[in-house]
């Protein structure tokens, strides 16, 4: 009887110590989640300011539009005005005479609304001139030339990721340029064209109080390395990684994390801040 209950004590506390480490795993990821939506809110409140901001400017813009067209005039005051300073005064016998200032003050607006329709002309002339320039610019400025022998690619990462594993290949899968067609955006690896010198870039953004090593892989030799180091900060944070290298054609560039260090947050890349990799072709 003594062993029996030995043992069923031994089981009931086997079962309370598994429920409480799930409990801190999943308060740990429920932490992680909350500062991810605290960094995302954060720049989404930066991007409301600057959209308010251009709406403030917009609206003070077309108030000055506003103020730019002709105020209407009274005909009745001018009328009263010509009278005065051609001592004038209506009377039943002249109205002959108020019927020449009334056509007087007719020809003052006519005049004045012509000047006006000279000042739009002027404007619209100006502008059809303006677009005939951009117009011949277009048609006969300097060509976009087309690129033969270079190379040169730019690409990003569409969408961040969570708890990335060591020795793992980063494929920033989102193409901007690429020419030549050397950087395969589903495996991540940009494939040498021609022996010669290379450029090649990347940036990373890690999660507040975390940090992620990478390194450059030219085949399966790193001949560049960095850290995204964000502890202690409240906020995210980036590194840029630049490396300079003589290749071969056929070799195979790509970036992936380290295969010893620890990585602790996630990787960011989101539409106001961009973890990307990019190359090009000195010489």
């Amino acid at each position: 009887m003594i062993f029996l209950a030995v043992l069923l004590f031994s089981v009931s506390a086997a079962s309370n110590t598994n429920m409480w480490d799930s409990q801190t795993v999943s308060l740990s990821d429920l932490l992680k989640r909350l500062n991810d939506l605290e960094e995302r809110l954060q720049v989404q409140e930066r991007i409301n300011r600057e959209q308010e901001a251009v709406i403030k400017r917009l609206i003070i813009e077309n108030i000055n539009l506003k103020n730019i067209v002709m105020p209407k005039t009274d005909i009745s005051v001018d009328i009263k005005k010509l009278n005065e300073s051609e001592g004038f005064t209506h009377s039943p016998g002249n109205s002959n005479t108020t019927g020449e200032k009334i056509n007087t003050v007719h020809k003052m607006h006519l005049s004045n609304s012509k000047s006006h329709l000279n000042i739009s002309d002027e404007h619209s002339s100006v502008g059809n001139c303006c677009q005939k320039l951009l117009l011949d610019f277009k048609n006969n400025g300097p060509k976009r030339r087309s690129v033969t022998g270079g190379a040169a690619f730019y690409s990003y990462l569409s969408d961040s990721e969570s708890n990335p594993n060591r020795l793992q290949i980063i494929i920033f899968d989102h193409v901007i340029t690429n020419v030549g067609g050397n950087y395969n955006h589903h495996t991540g690896f940009f494939y040498c064209p021609m022996d010669g010198v290379y450029t090649f870039s990347w940036t990373l953004y890690c999660s507040s109080n975390g940090y992620i090593y990478s390194e450059i892989v030219v085949n399966s030799d790193a001949v560049g390395a960095m850290i995204c180091n964000a502890e202690g900060a409240s906020s995210i944070r980036h590194s840029t990684g630049v490396v300079v290298v003589e290749i071969n054609q056929g070799d195979a560039v790509y970036i992936r994390t380290h295969p010893s260090a620890n990585l602790v947050g996630r990787l960011h890349s989101y539409s106001a801040y961009r973890s990307s990799f990019s190359g090009w072709k000195l010489f």
